[in-house]
């Protein structure tokens, strides 16, 4: 198994800056399912061909006082069918147990349309 990293700084993603963002990630992402396709579909295959499709997202969510933002819920729509989807709490240290809770329950409330739309 290989672990590979990649950052995508959401802040801009889907914004009137870079409307093409989404499309940038999904586009990437379709791309390793092609390559493997391709690879797969050969009559004599490599067999040092790595295998480079992305399997989790791990998504950070910030810790604010708010749910998921419009930004976040898209995001996570729109990549849902590709890969699948796993929303972090970044520094939820940094919270009470109860503030915690309460948090992990607006988020759930805001992620249960997607999870709904994608199966």
């Amino acid at each position: 198994m290989t672990t590979s990293t990649g950052a995508f700084f959401c802040e801009k993603v889907g914004t009137r800056a870079n409307p093409g963002s989404f499309q940038e990630i999904s586009t990437y992402l379709e791309r390793q399912y092609d390559d493997i396709l391709a690879e797969e579909s050969r009559i004599k295959r490599n067999p040092r061909f790595r295998d480079n499709r992305v399997h989790a997202l791990l998504y950070f969510i910030s810790p604010s006082g708010h749910a998921l933002r419009e930004m976040d819920i898209e995001l996570m729509r729109r990549l849902s069918p590709r890969v699948n989807v796993i929303p972090v709490i970044g520094k939820s240290d940094t919270l009470t147990p109860p503030e915690l809770k309460a948090f992990k329950k607006r988020v759930s409330a805001a992620a249960a349309p997607v999870t709904a739309l994608t199966r």
